[in-house]
């Protein structure tokens, strides 16, 4: 991704990966908050696309000065650099992109390759779980996602459409698309 310095917002690949985005968290699409779905094969490469493109946008917004900090329901682990949702991000994308992360194994050395559970920590929400780190579906990754929307809100020329941004208020994002 370059390194900060040498960073350059490009809007046009941006937008184009805000909306692949948004077509991944469609309901319609493969909705990865539904419990139902975690035992489906391509579960986990739908959620790897999305923390790839998550930890893309991040990067940016950190590049250009709007770092996403929410700490919510994260465990801080300084020994692995997490601090908040962006630390976690990158984390859980090193390890899903990458079979000799260190990242994929716990405190025991055990070898986690992205296992999921339902209701594990919250009864309505699923936990992705890599080494000791948990990632939380809606808590985290729609969250962000929503968070991610609204920080490129100003460079992003589709969601100035006022049927994209009442759909998003309604939640329903994927219909004015």
């Amino acid at each position: 991704m370059g390194n900060k310095k040498d960073f350059e917002l490009n809007i046009a690949e941006t937008s184009l990966t805000i909306y692949r985005l948004t077509y991944l968290f469609m309901p319609y699409v493969f909705d990865i908050r539904d419990f139902k779905n975690i035992h489906e094969h391509y579960y986990f490469s739908v959620i790897t696309e999305i923390l790839i493109h998550l930890r893309d946008l991040l990067f940016k917004l950190d590049a250009i000065g709007n770092r996403v900090d929410f700490r919510d329901y994260i465990e801080p682990q300084p020994n692995k650099g997490i601090t908040d949702i962006t630390d976690l991000i990158k984390f859980y994308r090193d390890a899903a992109c990458h079979n000799e992360s260190p990242n994929r194994r716990n405190s025991k050395g055990y070898l986690f390759s992205g296992n999921v559970f339902a209701a594990y920590d919250f009864e309505d929400d699923i936990t992705l779980l890599m080494g000791d780190s948990k990632l939380y579906v809606k808590r985290h990754l729609f969250r962000l996602y929503q968070t991610v929307l609204q920080r490129f809100a100003s460079y992003i020329e589709f969601y100035q459409d006022p049927n994209f941004r009442e759909a998003l208020r309604n939640g329903q994002a994927q219909r004015a698309i």
